[in-house]
């Protein structure tokens, strides 16, 4: 399993304070992680967690691919939903 954590903030100088950057992140659905002196290892992400709100306030959503079914269903505090779309990109090969 590995884990990665994305800085989404940074100070701004003029203001004197930090500020949540907003732009999109793309990251590939599978991730090949070169070792030295063996075989890579390949993960395939199966979630991903997203703060919505401001720096100082907010909540976290989960999005999750089932592995019964292989659909993705995102997590809120009250409720389940099936995403309707595909979050990632399928017509990409992959070694």
């Amino acid at each position: 399993m590995l884990m990665l954590q994305l800085k989404r903030f940074k100070f701004d100088n003029i203001c004197r304070q930090y500020l949540k950057i907003k732009r999109n992140v793309e990251f590939p659905y599978m991730l090949e992680m070169p070792h030295t002196g063996a075989e890579s290892e390949i993960y395939e992400l199966y979630a991903f967690v997203e703060h919505v709100g401001g720096l100082k306030y907010g909540y976290h959503t989960v999005t999750i691919k089932s592995q019964d079914d292989g659909k993705w269903y995102n997590f809120n505090d009250t409720a389940v939903t099936s995403v309707q779309h595909q979050p990632f990109r399928t017509d990409i090969t992959h070694r």
